[in-house]
């Protein structure tokens, strides 16, 4: 009879301590799991960061709790992205013990910092990426007992395509090595971000020019920039050692969100220009973007 109660007495012991670990523990159905989305981007002839981060990208959140009282204080976290809309941190995060709903806003590239500058030469996809300043639509009054929750992201700076063409006198293979670049010293490549509401605002001048050769080998060229006037700027395209220019008429302004196409058919002589604008696609839209405006 000992024994047995013995035996019984152990095994309480051991439920109980089971018990006391397991409370211990986190819910598991309690963390905050996110997915993105993004406004469609794509780069020429190659696609990133089009209606989904990349594999690996990392991204801001910032979770705050909406209670009045008590709050749990949140730390800046940093968020990777798994190239299926999916996003983990490297340290999860749980909604409030309390059962008060959070705000989320997030923000790409991860980092980035009130005095944001894009990257000028943008010929390889890391500088592309990490020119890519993106805000998501805040979410609030997120709480536990709701489903997973999707960041739409919208881009904050303007996109150029350039599209050559072979004209008279010029073989495909020298219109494929050519450089492509946007300004002269004369262009504004960084302004102020404001990680709490997602606001940018240009600097009030500039002196940079971008490199938008981003696809070597191919006629397609593409580059972030900063939302500005870009009347009277030249676009330059480096072929051979001659270097042949377009001027952008006046009164052209780049906005935030925008695509600028220019196709030019490069001859040996000079360049024959035509140009759309178009979306860069509304977050909440995911078809392609279809010209709005011709000049």
């Amino acid at each position: 009879m000992k024994a047995r109660l013995f035996l019984f007495a152990a095994a309480a012991l051991i439920l109980a301590a089971c018990s006391n670990s397991e409370a211990d523990e986190p819910v598991v159905n309690n963390e905050i799991r996110l997915f993105t989305k993004v406004a469609g981007s794509t780069r020429a002839a190659n696609t990133l960061q089009g209606t989904q981060f990349a594999n690996g990208t990392t991204i801001s959140v910032q979770v705050t709790d909406e209670a009045t009282s008590g709050a749990v204080t949140y730390d800046l976290a940093t968020y990777t992205a798994d190239g299926s809309g999916g996003l983990s941190a490297s340290t999860p995060q749980y909604y409030p013990a309390s059962g008060s709903g959070v705000t989320i806003k997030a923000y790409h590239p991860a980092g980035a910092a009130e005095s944001f500058s894009v990257q000028t030469d943008q010929s390889g996809n890391d500088n592309y990426n990490a020119s890519d300043l993106m805000w998501a639509t805040p979410l609030t009054g997120v709480t536990s007992g709701s489903d997973n929750h999707t960041l739409s992201f919208s881009h904050l700076m303007s996109k150029i395509v350039v599209q050559l063409a072979t004209g008279t006198g010029l073989l495909d293979d020298e219109i494929n090595a050519a450089t492509v670049k946007l300004g002269n010293a004369d262009l504004i490549t960084g302004g102020t971000f404001s990680t709490v509401d997602g606001t940018f605002t240009a600097a009030g001048s500039g002196s940079g020019t971008y490199t938008i050769a981003t696809n070597a080998g191919t006629s397609a060229h593409a580059a972030i920039i900063v939302p500005q006037s870009v009347a009277g700027k030249t676009i330059s395209v480096a072929i051979g050692g001659a270097t042949k220019s377009y001027t952008i008429p006046d009164e052209v302004v780049f906005a935030a969100g925008k695509v600028y196409t220019y196709t030019l058919t490069v001859n040996k002589t000079g360049l024959t220009v035509s140009s759309t604008i178009t979306d860069w696609t509304a977050p909440d839209g995911w078809s392609d973007p279809t010209p709005s405006v011709t000049f």
